[in-house]
């Protein structure tokens, strides 16, 4: 259903959102939504969408990093659905996968009447929503059909899985039955039989007697409900539609295709006779139809007929009148499947995905996924013309009665075609019997010789017939060599009749490649090709299997030369005889075969069940991965890889994967370099001693490889086998350069170069890794840069920051900084004509809302309160009271205290003195306080120092005490006097207390009583005086020693100690009395009284003392206090006023300072008024104030004094954003010095480092392809003609030098697997090429790579894959799917071609890892891949814009063309059109040097255009030579086979239009089909410099509806590109631009230069593009940054130069500007930018870095064991005797010295006989041999011994690293067997070992001893050979086993 204005029927809408949050933009949004206008559910099972497509556009400026689109449903029919899309970039859209919105189906299964709902689409950018827009849908009952706007939805309701069609067919098959026939088998047989099973379906629903009844529904559009037929048989009534789709159904479930036909007035049903469908699932062409019908084709029925009432037959001879469309069913498969059943449980209805076969399809066996892939490659029914042959456009038959003789000129040269001869009268019988010539050739065997003759070939056709015919075996031919590599032209020779049933079918025996070439003189011409004939194996294996008849004798009688047909003939004829009908004919037909899949399903079914040993053909069989498959590796890095190429990051990615061994799928979208990874992968396997199978099935795709290798020097060591490149002179020749040994690279110079660029790459990456290293901040220094870029503005306040805040400062410092000042700003720009004062002196960071209205409320009370003050002083004044009013306090202090003051005081003329008496009084009385506290604590002998103290103290007291009372202190004294009192007494206490003492003192030292409380003095004088008599003395004694040193008197005597000691306690007694009463006094009430008096006399003194200044100030003189009491006193009203307005003045003010924290005393009045007034004037902006200070003090906090001294010193300038330049300045500085790698960049010396670094890397590719041909010769063998006999190595070696092999290549390999696989480890060929030449089981490989997986069915892939360890699978699943164009049974062309499985899809579906590559190079312009890369991409590709990108290289040219709809299929006027420009460029020189293409929608149309360019060119020389020669000549091709080539300029025909009514059908051929899409994506992505679309409609008149195919809508998609000139309408570009570019565009612009920024539309930029100013649609430079697009890319060649070369190769002139350098110096970074313009605009281009190839140094390579002449030594005869030499041991040594010299390495046996004849002794006896050997012994040392004996080395050598061996030089110096040295004969079995590679054990023995002179073998040289090979296995040098010798490489 398509999309109109009513909402009701549908809607598509354009919703443009912008949202705020915060006051900052964060996105603005335009989503496009198309929904349907209903849904139902019939749709279940149908690609019909409710949601046909949901795009979003971010036109901002800036990248929304996660935009989210939901979607949902009321009620919901929908499931819903979410879809995530993170950084959107500005411009970008974004398109939602619609087939994610699936439908709810047991909801829609419960709807039975129709209903309003709607689909909601919500918008999220950044987590906000932005957008929300509900869609009207109409609920259809589940029953309902939509009508004619959703056409094919009809087949829903055509079930041929019910279980009521199935009685229907078991009905039908009883009756023919009955009638003698079989009954229903599913599918189509003979046409007859088709007739009789439709009649008998019909008849046996007629049978049931239906009744007719009205439809339920909307009549106008169609749509009604329709029952199922269940409930059609159950209610006995149908309508004509529901009649109609359950005949339909029974067609179907027949295995027939109905085509139900709709017209205006009714409908009708057609079903398709034979095999065959209409291209498209609705057909609105009625000539289509016709065709069909008058062919009879398609029988017509109508449905009353089908009702038991009726008598009618039903069939109906045209089609009915009011056509509107039919739809073929079996067609409509692939979108549309049967309504599912409904079935009810736990109380509602369900969907229920269980399918009933009906009992007659049951009886199909399911195959295992072997036996389908086998199934797929043979076809041995008669749809194969290898099976049997008929009249096509596919096959010609020829006038012929000499097979033989026209084979054998049809060796020698050029045939041409003519028509029937003139007379000739066989026409009847060559329209019966085609292939049977000789029949038809009888009355013109004539004619058809004298044509042999000259070379003409005659046709039974006339010779417009005959042109036609040759055309398309012509250009199908041409199209298969082409695109598969693989000759399909074949003349059949020879034809078995056999029978089947009572038809005669023909199978062609023998086929003779042929070849037809197009000459401009000549015409047609037709010639032998270069290959082998073949038998058809397929006819031989269909006699095999179906009737057990065995052919393969007459297999080998099939030659390379011409074949013998009789012999052939009679054979066959032979094996068939005893045949009813069976016979073999004479016949030469010429057409197009194809047997290919027979040998691989030949290959297929050798591998048996062991191909599912191979993990990912097993993993095919089971659909799910069977090994634990990694996820690629996403690194980047080259190190350690062999690239041969050049490759960029996503290339080296799928190196990297490949050679770690895995499997996975390579995407390679168009233009990406595929065959370029591909050259890296084979060479990085090659180079690690792997072998690898490539895999193309289309010869395009392995030219482009092949030719990459060769480019390398590698291709001696890749066989390429495609199918047309495989005659065996050529394989050998091949094989034979491969053998050759060549120079190779130094190895140590590879070395030093790989470590050269290797720490050059580590010295570039450190740039960019300090670049956007993240410093403490969180910060990199080129985020920090680009930030300070974006603030570069003059205008703004340089703020400098205290260095310590970056020290430890983190993200979320920043974060609070920013947020801080961001509120200062905010809050200071609030601040906007707020007055200075008197919020200058307010300091309150309160921002609570209640502020205002309670400081309003404190501020008028205070108003108030200084008003009365005022207003009071005025009244005082005139009183006399000399007050100013303005000092407040004082006014409320004098007038308070005087008003309670003592009057006595007040009158007193002293009241000076008071302030100091009362002061010495209270300290006095403290002072005392303290001496009594002092005599608590002290000892006995400190109480005589109390006495004068307290005395002092006492007078103290008493003397202040008079004074104040003089004074007029009217206050209780009382405690003062008792505290006198008390001291009198205490005194008289220390005074007794100190008498005692003193008395002691004359014979007590200080301390003595504290010694007397230890030792008790007392007692032990006791104890002295009472002691015994005798002891007296001496006791009296030790006493007075003991206290010695207690007395002052060291002579006093014993018995005054008594005396002194009572002393002593008196004076402690008197103490202790002291102690207690000073205790007493300061404890108790009476102190606490005292304290309070001392209180109030301080605060009298106070009193005092605070007046007499407040007097004098107000002018008052203290001595006349009395006065102003006075008039006090007469104002006592007056002053009790003035008191509570003073109090309330005090409290309000005070208030007022604490609410707004004022900065200010306001101790005046008139202050407080003026304070006051000013701020209930602005109370309003109070909290504008309050919020300034709040962040004022918050920045404080955090260390933001700067800034804040900067906002108060500036009041204009702009806070926030000169605080983040100020800060990220900092930051970029910080990060910079503390960087080695960035404090010293010097933007010039960086440039030419990469300069070096990319010469670096073009020597390192040189060094990589020169090891690789290293390691590629030492697989090698150095010589073959050294191989053992029945060796591998021998087999080739005969195979080369013959002159002529009669072995085919299958089996020369099969015999030298081994050796093959070491000289060409890598093998090229196509899947046909693997089965046909590679051996199930005799060759594997570590790896097979397939290319273009996408257009190999996977039943062909299956054979290659199990031969390898691993797999890489390349292809795109976007582009061009295999087909079904060149299976035989197809007959019809790529109109009817149908899609078959992919090998590619199956592998994704696994899923197998994967990796994509990402850089596109072949357009030259970004509007030829830009709809690719977005239809079909999303933008993934990365693409490079051109200096002309302001210009397009997309346009349309209108043509008023007619489609020939049904007829022709052509546009004959736009064909004329596409040639006339051809033509055009072809003679203009301006475009003469571009290449052309032509890709045409249809085959007919790409027909015509190669007719009408023939015609233009064939007899103008310069234009033929112009587009058929040169590397890239002109080519017309369709969108089937046009995937693979590119030309500079593509000129599209679309074909399809308006026809002669002007009506525009929806059939546009294969866009229409399932992969249509990918069809339009291969086409759209070939032209590299320009594509023209040439079109006779415009894109509004495709109707585009709900079921409409995606190949449909992206073709309307891409009419409207073209239309717009190659831009997407609705999305002009509005990239981001990143703050760094728009400084460098501001420098330029200044300088007078435009500038565009952003350039480009995939993920890359170009940062700044400056225009010409002479060419203003060109760029005259583009500028790269090292921002976001340099740090993406993922390794330093991409970085650093890759992305500019590709720019400079499109034609820009670029500089590069480094943020760095820019930073600290833009001034001098923007003159040399302008200086390169300067340059380029006076053609002075700046030096580019040119990389020549590299040449590095080589050295010449030798064979590991090398064959030397020997060469005896010549001796001469000493002088002296043998037995003189034994008594001088020097002669022997000498002797020995000079033969070693010459002949070592030697045998022990040899040297002794040697050093004899030295002697001239010819015999040694025992005795001179021990003699010999004993001096031997001492003086030759360097010897080893292996075997029989030992072996003699001279002094520089070294028998470790010896690996030569020695021949005969001449037959005089022929060795003995026993004199050779083992270690010789080790070496000469290994060199045949190597040259052999694995050989027969004897076969080596013997080739090695015929190498060291031995031709025949006996015992002894076999014992000699054997011990050698034994040294050679213990050397590890070779491998025996099982018989077999095999070299062991190193």
């Amino acid at each position: 259903m398509g999309c109109c204005t009513d909402p009701r029927r549908g809607s598509r809408d354009g919703v443009r959102v912008q949202k705020r949050s915060g006051g900052n933009s964060i996105s603005v949004i335009e989503a496009n939504v198309d929904i349907n206008a209903s849904v139902g559910y019939a749709m279940c099972r149908s690609s019909a969408r409710i949601v046909n497509s949901i795009s979003a556009r971010n036109p901002g400026s800036a990248v929304i990093e996660e935009l989210k689109i939901t979607v949902r449903s009321e009620p919901p029919f929908l499931r819903d659905a979410e879809y995530i899309f993170t950084n959107v970039r500005p411009g970008e859209v974004v398109d939602a996968d619609n087939d994610a919105v699936s439908l709810n189906e047991d909801l829609l299964a419960n709807i039975t009447e129709e209903s309003e709902g709607f689909v909601r689409v919500e918008t999220y950018a950044d987590g906000i929503k932005v957008s929300t827009r509900d869609h009207p849908v109409t609920v259809l009952p589940y029953n309902m059909w939509p009508g004619h706007d959703n056409a094919v939805l009809i087949s829903a309701f055509i079930d041929p899985d019910s279980s009521t069609v199935c009685g229907i067919l078991s009905e039908a098959s009883g009756r023919l039955r009955e009638n003698g026939g079989k009954g229903i088998s599913y599918g189509y047989g003979e046409e007859e039989r088709n007739k009789d099973v439709i009649s008998a379906i019909h008849t046996a629903i007629r049978d049931r007697e239906i009744r007719p009844t009205e439809p339920e529904g909307d009549r106008q559009n169609g749509g009604q409900r329709i029952r199922t037929a269940a409930e059609i048989e159950t209610e006995g009534e149908a309508t004509p539609v529901e009649m109609m789709t359950l005949f339909a159904s029974a067609l179907e479930s027949a295995g027939l295709d109905p085509v139900p036909i709709f017209t205006e007035g009714g409908t009708h049903l057609g079903v398709w006779v034979t095999e065959d469908r209409f291209p498209d699932a609705v057909v609105y062409d009625e000539q289509v139809i016709t065709a069909a019908v008058e062919k009879g084709a398609v029988m017509l029925f109508d449905p009353f007929s089908l009702y038991g009432t009726e008598c009618l037959t039903g069939l109906t001879a045209e089609v009915p009148k009011e056509f509107r469309y039919a739809v073929d069913v079996m067609r409509s498969r692939e979108t549309v499947g049967p309504m599912p059943p409904r079935v009810f449980i736990g109380g509602r209805w369900e969907a229920d995905d269980h399918t009933f076969l009906p009992e007659e399809q049951s009886i199909c066996r399911t195959y295992s996924k072997r036996e389908q892939w086998e199934r797929k490659l043979l076809d041995i029914s008669v749809r194969n013309n290898l099976i049997s042959l008929r009249r096509t456009q596919r096959v010609l038959p020829l006038m012929l009665d000499d097979t033989a003789a026209f084979l054998s000129k049809i060796g020698n040269g050029e045939m041409t075609f003519r028509g029937k001869p003139g007379g000739w009268s066989g026409e009847d019988l060559f329209e019966r019997m085609p292939f049977e010539s000789s029949r038809y050739t009888e009355n013109a065997a004539g004619a058809v010789r004298e044509s042999l003759g000259r070379g003409e070939i005659i046709a039974p056709v006339p010779d417009k017939e005959l042109e036609r015919a040759i055309t398309f075996l012509y250009r199908t031919s041409k199209k298969a060599m082409e695109e598969d590599g693989a000759n399909s032209l074949f003349l059949a020779a020879g034809a078995l009749k056999w029978i089947d049933g009572d038809t005669a079918h023909y199978a062609p025996l023998v086929l003779i490649p042929v070849s037809i070439e197009r000459k401009v003189s000549k015409g047609y011409l037709l010639s032998r090709r270069d290959e082998d004939v073949v038998f058809n194996v397929t006819i031989g294996e269909k006699l095999r299997t179906e009737h057990g008849i065995d052919i393969d004798r007459v297999y080998d009688m099939v030659s390379d030369e011409v074949p013998d047909m009789k012999r052939i003939m009679r054979s066959v004829r032979e094996s068939v005889r005893g045949r009813q009908g069976w016979d073999v004919v004479d016949s030469v037909s010429i057409g197009i075969f194809s047997f290919d899949q027979f040998v691989m399903w030949n290959d297929l079914r050798a591998m048996g069940d062991a191909i599912c040993n191979n993990k990912i053909v097993n993993s095919l069989v089971r659909s799910r991965l069977s090994w634990d498959a990694r996820e690629i590796y996403d690194s980047a890095n080259p190190s350690g890889l062999c690239l041969t190429v050049p490759a960029d990051a996503s290339q080296v990615r799928a190196v990297r994967a490949s050679g770690d061994g895995q499997s996975f799928v390579l995407h390679g979208p168009p233009g990406t370099g595929k065959s370029q990874t591909i050259t890296n992968i084979i060479s990085n396997a090659l180079h690690d001693g792997k072998t690898v199978l490539f895999v193309a099935e289309k010869m395009a795709a392995l030219e482009v490889v092949q030719r990459r290798l060769q480019e390398i020097g590698i291709d001696n060591h890749c066989l390429e086998m495609h199918s047309n490149k495989t005659e065996k002179r050529k394989v050998l020749d091949q094989l034979s350069r491969a053998l050759e040994r060549r120079r190779t690279v130094d190895p140590e110079e590879q070395a030093a170069k790989t470590a050269q660029i290797e720490s050059a790459r580590e010295e570039l990456d450190r740039y960019v890794a300090a670049l956007y290293a993240k410093q403490p901040s969180g910060l990199s220094i080129a985020e920090a840069i680009e930030r300070y870029e974006s603030y570069r503005d003059v205008s703004l306040y340089d703020i400098e920051l205290d260095p310590s805040l970056l020290f430890e400062a983190g993200p979320e410092d920043l974060k609070k900084w920013m947020a801080t000042v961001g509120r200062m700003e905010r809050s200071r720009r609030n601040l906007a004509g707020c007055p200075a004062y008197p919020f200058s002196l307010i300091g309150c960071t309160d921002t609570s809302l209640s502020l205002t209205s309670e400081a309003g409320t404190v501020l008028r009370r205070l108003a108030n309160n200084s008003r009365s003050l005022i207003a009071m002083n005025s009244e005082a004044e005139s009183l006399g009271i000399p007050i100013d009013i303005r000092d407040a306090e004082g006014l409320i202090a004098l007038m308070e205290d005087m008003s309670s003051a003592d009057a006595g005081m007040i009158m007193n003329g002293r009241i000076r003195d008071i302030p100091w008496i009362a002061s010495e009084l209270a300290e006095a009385v403290e002072r005392s306080d303290s001496l009594m506290k002092e005599m608590t604590r002290m000892a006995a002998e400190s109480a005589f120092r109390f006495s004068e103290m307290i005395t002092e103290s006492v007078m103290r007291i008493d003397t202040a005490r008079n004074a104040i009372v003089a004074s007029g202190y009217s206050g209780d004294l009382s405690a003062v006097d008792r505290r006198m009192e008390d001291l009198l007494f205490i005194r008289d206490i220390s005074d007794e207390a100190a008498a005692g003492f003193a008395a002691s003192k004359i014979y007590w030292k200080p301390y003595m009583i504290e010694f007397n409380k230890e030792n008790d003095i007392g007692s032990r004088w006791n104890a002295a005086k009472n002691a015994p008599l005798l002891r007296r003395s001496r006791a009296k004694k030790q006493f007075m020693e003991s206290i010695l040193p207690m007395l002052i008197n060291p002579r006093t005597s014993f018995r005054k100690v008594p005396r002194a000691l009572r002393s002593v306690d008196t004076a402690i007694e008197k103490t202790r009395l002291l102690r207690q009463v000073a205790e007493g006094r300061i404890s108790g009430d009476g102190a606490k009284i005292l304290k309070e008096q001392t209180k109030r006399i301080r605060e009298y003194g106070r009193f005092a003392d605070r007046h007499i200044p407040v007097i004098e100030r107000y002018g008052g003189d203290p001595g006349k206090v009395a006065e102003l009491f006075g008039k006090l006193k007469d104002a006592e009203g007056l002053s009790r006023e003035l008191a509570e307005v003073g109090r309330d003045y005090k409290e309000n003010r005070a208030r007022a300072r604490e609410l707004l924290s004022l900065e200010s005393e306001l101790s005046a009045p008139e202050d407080c008024l003026r304070f006051c007034d000013a701020m209930l004037s602005s109370i309003g902006r109070l909290p504008d104030w309050t919020r300034w200070k709040s962040s004022c003090t918050e920045a404080g906090k955090q260390g933001l004094f700067s800034v804040i001294e900067a906002a108060e010193r500036n009041g204009g300038v702009k806070l926030e954003d000169s605080f983040a330049r100020s800060l990220y300045r900092s930051i970029a500085r910080r990060g910079i010095a503390d960087s080695d790698d960035l404090r010293t960049f010097n933007g010039d010396n960086f440039e030419l480092f990469v300069s070096d670094f990319k010469r670096m890397d073009s020597e390192w590719g040189s060094i990589n392809r020169e090891v690789l041909k290293l390691r590629l010769q030492e697989n090698v063998p150095s010589k073959l003609d050294t191989s053992a006999e029945g060796s591998e190595t021998n087999i080739l070696y005969r195979a080369l030098t013959a002159q002529r092999t009669r072995k085919s290549l299958r089996t020369l390999f099969g015999e030298i697997p081994n050796l093959l696989q070491r000289i060409c480890p890598c093998m090229l060929m196509s899947p046909l090429s693997v089965a046909q030449y590679l051996e199930p089981g005799r060759f594997g490989f570590d790896m097979v790579i397939f290319d273009e997986a996408s257009q190999i069915p996977t039943h062909k892939a299956i054979s290659a894959l199990a031969r390898g360890d691993s797999a890489v699978v390349a292809g795109d699943p976007k582009q061009l799917p295999p087909t079904t164009f060149f299976e035989a049974r197809i007959e019809d062309g790529d109109e009817n071609a149908e899609d078959m499985e992919s090998f590619l899809e199956d592998c994704l579906a696994l899923p197998m890892p994967s990796t994509h590559l990402e850089w596109h190079y072949r357009s030259r312009h970004e509007s030829l891949i830009a709809f690719s890369n977005r239809t079909y991409y999303g933008n993934r590709m990365l693409t490079f814009p051109s200096p002309d990108d302001m210009a397009t290289k997309v346009s349309l040219r209108q043509v008023d063309g007619v489609y020939g709809r049904g007829g022709t299929r052509t546009n004959e006027i736009e064909a004329k059109a596409v040639t006339e420009e051809i033509v055009r460029r072809l003679r203009d020189p301006e475009h003469r040097g571009q290449s052309i293409g032509v890709v045409a929608f249809n085959k007919s149309q790409q027909e015509m255009i190669d007719d009408l360019l023939w015609s233009a060119i064939k007899d103008d020389d310069v234009l033929y030579r112009a587009a058929t020669e040169g590397n890239e000549p002109v080519f017309v091709k369709n969108l089937e086979n046009v995937q693979g080539d590119e030309r500079d300029v593509i000129l599209f025909s679309v074909g399809y239009g308006p026809d002669s009514r002007g009506k525009v059908s929806s059939n546009f051929g294969p866009i229409n089909k399932p992969g249509g899409g990918r069809r339009l994506n291969v086409a759209v992505s070939r032209a590299r410099q320009e594509m023209v679309v040439f079109s006779s409609m415009r894109s509004d008149m495709i109707k585009v509806e709900a079921t409409t195919p995606d190949g449909v809508r992206q073709m309307k998609g891409f009419l409207e590109y073209a239309e717009n000139s190659g831009r997407f309408r609705g999305t002009e570009q509005n990239p981001e631009m990143s703050a760094l570019a728009g400084s460098i565009a501001k420098a330029l612009n200044e300088n007078g230069y435009k500038t565009h920024f952003g350039i480009g539309n995939s993920k890359f930029r170009i940062d700044v593009a400056v225009i010409d100013p002479v060419r203003q649609d060109r760029y005259i430079m583009g500028i790269m940054t090292d921002g976001d697009s340099y740090v993406a890319s993922k390794n330093t060649r991409d970085r650093e130069f890759a992305r500019a070369d590709v720019l400079r190769n499109l034609g820009w002139n670029i500089e590069r500007v480094w943020s760095v350098e820019w930073f600290y110096n833009p001034e001098g970074t923007a003159d040399r930018l302008l200086r390169a313009l300067d340059d380029i605009r006076c053609g002075r281009m700046r030096e580019s870095v040119t990389v020549t190839d590299y040449e590095p140094q080589y050295v010449e390579t030798t064979s590991t064991d090398t064959a030397e002449r020997f060469s005896a030594a010549e001796i001469t005869p000493r002088i002296i005797s043998f037995e003189e030499a034994l008594g001088n041991e020097v002669s022997i040594a000498n002797a020995a010295y000079g033969i070693l010299a010459e002949e070592a390495p030697v045998t022990e046996g040899r040297l002794v006989r040697r050093i004899g004849e030295a002697f001239d002794i010819n015999r040694l006896t025992p005795k001179s041999r021990e003699s010999i050997l004993e001096v031997l012994g001492r003086s030759c040392t360097n010897t080893t011994l292996f075997g029989r004996e030992r072996t003699y080395w001279s002094r520089v050598q070294s028998p470790s690293e010896y690996r030569s061996y020695r021949t005969p030089g001449s037959v005089s110096e022929r060795r003995g067997i026993d004199e050779i040295p083992t270690e010789e004969v080790a070496n000469a079995v290994v060199a045949v070992a190597e040259s052999s590679m694995a050989a027969d054990e004897g076969n080596v023995l013997k080739a090695a001893a015929k190498e060291l002179g031995f031709p025949r073998t006996g015992a002894r040289i076999s014992s000699v050979m054997a011990e050698g090979l034994e040294l050679a296995v213990r050397q590890g040098r070779v491998i025996r086993g099982n018989g077999v010798v095999r070299f062991k490489k190193r």
